[in-house]
């Protein structure tokens, strides 16, 4: 799995805005926060990736009319 330089851009952001706002343990939460709505967002996008694989679809819907 590759990060954009972006993403990680983005995270030193919040990290630093939530820093700011509430110190040290409000930026790990934030960053934290934000990097788990991410890994979420990867084991969705993984998930629906094997359900619409070409390979794991059934296209003969005729076997099904039996």
């Amino acid at each position: 799995m590759r990060i954009h330089l972006t993403f990680l851009m983005l995270l030193a952001w919040i990290g630093i805005a939530y820093f700011h706002a509430g110190g040290t343990s409000a930026a790990i939460e934030g960053v934290g926060f934000i990097g788990a709505v991410f890994v979420r967002g990867i084991g969705v996008e993984s998930d629906n990736r094997s359900i619409t694989h070409p390979a794991s679809r059934r296209t003969d819907f005729a076997h099904d009319a039996r």
